[in-house]
């Protein structure tokens, strides 16, 4: 979902400021979580716990346009397999010590080409490093026929959901 996410926000464009992109950073970390609805007058769904603290301080120190991720979220994406992963480097985290941590660049098969609406070449590298993309494999200047993300078919289901 966070690769879709960040390829559905690629080509974003801010009303009020046309000329500048949408920076979104994501961390991910696997681990136990406690969730539930709090409050009556607006009741809100909020996850608690040391998984969640540890996510959020993994993305404070990620970088735009980029995946952050723990030693524990990649090990469990090596046993699903078809993810690539970048070592980081180490990263002391208060309570926790130094811990690895790793970008998540893309993932094995076809991905939709995630410069559909944009010319533009030099900000984002999410993704290049994967050969097996259908950018990579046709070039960058050829047309794709649209596929339904992941992301868009979560928010659908979500919304079906919720009613």
């Amino acid at each position: 979902m966070a690769i879709d996410l960040l390829h559905g926000t690629e080509n974003f464009v801010i009303p009020h400021m046309p000329g500048e992109r949408l920076k979104i950073r994501i961390g991910i970390h696997t681990g136990p979580a406690v969730a539930g609805v709090i409050g009556t007058k607006t009741p809100r769904y909020c996850l608690f716990g040391d998984s969640v603290n540890l996510a959020a301080k993994i993305e404070s120190t990620g970088l735009p346009f980029k995946i952050h991720i723990s030693q524990d979220t990649k090990d469990c994406l090596d046993r699903v397999g078809g993810f690539i992963v970048k070592l980081r480097g180490e990263l002391e985290i208060k309570g926790r010590g130094v811990m690895d941590t790793y970008w998540l660049t893309g993932k094995h098969g076809v991905l939709p080409d995630r410069r559909r609406y944009s010319n533009k070449d030099d900000d984002l590298e999410f993704m290049a490093d994967n050969p097996h993309s259908e950018a990579a494999r046709r070039g960058k200047d050829g047309p794709t026929t649209h596929q339904t993300s992941f992301f868009r078919r979560t928010i659908s289901l979500c919304k079906d959901f919720l009613g």
